[in-house]
């Protein structure tokens, strides 16, 4: 039997790879999908491209206030990959960057007695930038544990005022845990 170096992927599924769990930024949890393509370049033979889509929805009752809020945000990214030199039959261990731009949309709304709110909007964009320790399994498995993920927003619409923009510069920190599956 010829043993591939350890620097080699030995995992030989190149498809579409579907991914779904929880992100968090230590004080609120979303939901998190990715969908990622794997392009090789000639160059770059582990670059992936991929979109992610993220949801929250949060409310809270106090006395005489209700608030409800949810957000939306979609990101692209590009992604590579390097092997850890990890030996194991099972499959690889793999170190992956990632990064690209976002749009994150939110919808707040805020009750008062004898006076309902109206949900009111703001829009965000700006940059992400993540690394994550994966596993991927030869039989499609994969799981994704993303320790640190930094978003930076660029600008944002103030709420009720959509025409109003605001350069903002609030750097934050998030973590994920995915798990999936990537197609042959």
């Amino acid at each position: 039997m010829i043993e591939r170096p350890l620097s080699e992927h030995t995992v030989d599924r190149d498809g579409l790879v579907l991914l779904g769990g929880v992100v968090t930024d230590g004080d609120n949890g979303a939901l998190r999908v990715d969908v990622i393509k794997p392009m090789p370049l000639d160059s770059a033979p582990d670059f992936r491209v991929g979109i992610s889509a993220e949801y929250d929805h949060s409310s809270v009752e106090i006395p005489d206030l209700a608030i409800s809020g949810y957000a939306f945000a979609l990101s692209l990214k590009a992604l590579y990959d390097w092997r850890l030199p990890i030996a194991t039959n099972a499959g690889d261990f793999v170190v992956s960057i990632e990064g690209g731009p976002f749009l994150a949309q939110v919808w707040l709304k805020i009750d008062q007695p004898y006076m309902p709110g109206e949900y009111e909007r703001m829009t965000g964009v700006g940059l992400s930038m993540a690394a994550a320790i994966q596993y991927r399994g030869h039989n499609g498995l994969v799981v994704s544990l993303q320790p640190l993920g930094l978003n930076v927003p660029i600008a944002n619409t103030e709420p009720g005022n959509t025409g109003a923009v605001t350069f903002t510069s609030d750097t934050e920190w998030e973590g994920a845990l995915l798990c999936g599956y990537q197609f042959r």
